[in-house]
């Protein structure tokens, strides 16, 4: 993420929406295996204040298509149950996502849930769990890895869920090679019609609300504060500066 990007998530956390904890990351340095650090600060975190915790990256999202709505079927989970995993499918993602903000247009087109939809089929190649931290000692990237005695992990059967995964095609990136190795097929699949139109209001108000804003320009400030204040406290500029 860069300073850009984060825009966003500050503006999440001015609002009380969100929290986050940012790292910098020596990814380079000690190799892709090392967000697992940030992964257990997380978890244990946790543990002191969710009974519940979704492991699973900004590309990605559950479907969730079981009974009622997802809490409901997380507070129907036997008390061993320390973690349910969730099935997979591929959302092939061929381009980059522009660097900048441009304008309203743009945005609506570059929109990853309209744009790409090319899925493969629903799987177990990468599994993503939803864990109960304080039954849980030790975690993978997407999983458990180790649990305390007596806890079990369940499969959540495909017809309850799924995680949709928009996977990207970059060579250079960790395992952009991977439709090289793929030998499914490949078929349209899309988020339901009500919570896309949903969606795609709610990140057109975000977008353009963090993105599309300027300085206030000094002639739009009134005569009597200008007067009043230097323009070094005002700060402000010209429109033509």
């Amino acid at each position: 993420m860069n300073e850009y990007d984060r825009k966003v998530i500050d503006n999440y956390e001015r609002l009380g929406i969100a929290e986050s904890t940012k790292y910098v990351t020596e990814y380079l340095r000690l190799g892709w295996m090392f967000h697992l650090l940030q992964t257990h600060e997380c978890h244990y975190r946790s543990k002191f204040h969710s009974k519940w915790v979704a492991n699973m990256d900004i590309d990605e999202r559950l479907i969730y298509t079981g009974p009622f709505n997802l809490k409901y079927y997380l507070r129907s989970m036997p008390s061993n149950i320390g973690e349910v995993s969730f099935t997979t499918n591929r959302v092939v993602k061929t381009d980059p996502i522009p660097e900048k903000y441009t304008n309203e247009k743009q945005l609506l087109s570059e929109l990853m849930f309209t744009k790409y939809n090319q899925t493969t089929e629903i799987n177990w190649y990468n599994l993503k769990g939803i864990i109960r931290p304080e039954k849980v000692a030790s975690l993978f990237y997407h999983w458990s890895y180790f649990q305390f005695k007596g806890v079990k992990v369940m499969s959540v059967p495909k017809r309850f869920g799924h995680v949709r995964h928009y996977r990207n095609m970059n060579k250079s990136a960790l395992n952009g090679n991977w439709m090289e190795n793929y030998n499914g097929t490949l078929r349209e699949t899309r988020l339901s019609p009500l919570f896309e139109k949903k969606l795609m209001n709610a990140v057109r108000r975000r977008v353009k609300y963090v993105y599309d804003q300027r300085m206030v320009r000094c002639e739009e400030i009134p005569e009597w504060l200008t007067s009043r204040f230097k323009r070094e406290l005002l700060d402000c500029k010209f429109k033509n500066e």
